[in-house]
């Protein structure tokens, strides 16, 4: 599972709240009680989600749409976060 086997994920192979993960604020609300929230995370205008790609997609799909969507959001939080940092 792309983001439960990553080094990201608190799991561990363990059950936990993933609302304590990094990506839980990334989750849409009616997600959040899904079995793995990370997995409904938005990865592109079209609403393309590690789970439906999954199902319908191939895995360079899957790949290529979960890269896009974490340069994206590596560059939006770098840039809100240099925002943070010289406001008064």
């Amino acid at each position: 599972m792309v983001f439960r086997d990553s080094p990201v994920c608190l799991r561990g192979g363990v059950e936990h709240d993933c609302g304590t993960c990094a990506l839980a604020k990334f989750v849409p609300e009616d997600k959040k009680e899904e079995r793995t929230p990370c997995h409904h995370i938005p990865l592109n205008e079209a609403g393309d989600t590690v789970a439906s790609l999954y199902a319908e997609s191939t895995q360079e799909q899957l790949d290529q749409a979960l890269h896009n969507w974490l340069e994206e959001t590596i560059k939006r939080l770098q840039v809100e976060s240099q925002d943070d940092a010289s406001a008064p």
